[in-house]
């Protein structure tokens, strides 16, 4: 019978198997889309993960980068240490929205295997993103995809964001309602110590996506 520090040593041993595994898979796909012919010759890896981030941008942020890699020299003329670092969250996210932009759109073919859908687009590389299914339309009530659309939704007729009446009611132009609001107002503070307001009543233009 096994000790409970025995135990712990063989849980801890496979949650490092698994990461092994995981990533021998993603390195797998990685290989297929850039050395054969098929984008899918295994399939489970490919179950498992089809967005590859394996080479997500690693760049340096300190002392002399070179590429990916950071420089230190420890002592004049004695010893130069190198390492890889991760990148800020703002580049991971640019860098995958791009990869997002710029997905192929594949299919499986008689074979069982995945192929570009457009002829005439190149193969997707290793550092390109793959799909299968085209993102549905969350601008209609959809309720298989538990989508409630965008009509009535509330937006900001001068925001050029995603808030914005464009964009939130994917061009289907917006109704405005005058409407009056309370809120406080003249504000004073108290010592000690507490906040006095009044209550001033306006009117304001709501728009909402028609």
């Amino acid at each position: 019978m096994k000790t409970k520090q025995e135990l712990t040593m063989d849980s801890k041993q496979e949650r490092r198997d698994g990461r092994a595994q995981h990533i021998k898979c993603q390195r797998r796909i990685a290989d297929d889309a850039v050395q054969t012919d098929s984008l899918l010759s295994h399939s489970s890896c490919w179950t498992m993960m089809i967005l590859l981030l394996l080479h997500a941008p690693l760049p340096a942020t300190c002392s002399t980068a070179i590429g990916n890699w950071i420089f230190r020299v420890n002592a004049p003329g004695s010893l130069v240490t190198c390492w890889q670092q991760l990148a800020s969250f703002r580049e991971i996210g640019d860098f995958m929205k791009d990869k997002y932009d710029g997905a192929t759109e594949v299919r499986v073919n008689k074979r069982g295997r995945l192929q570009v859908k457009n002829a005439q687009y190149n193969l997707p590389t290793a550092n390109d993103l793959v799909y299968l299914d085209e993102s549905p339309d969350y601008c209609l009530r959809n309720k298989t995809i538990g989508s409630f659309g965008t009509y009535g939704r509330p937006c900001n007729r001068t925001s050029a964001g995603m808030d914005g009446c464009n964009l939130m009611c994917c061009g289907r132009g917006y109704n405005t309602l005058k409407t009056t609001v309370k809120e406080r107002c003249k504000c004073k503070f108290h010592w000690c110590c507490h906040v006095e307001c009044k209550t001033c009543i306006k009117t304001v233009d709501v728009h909402t996506c028609k």
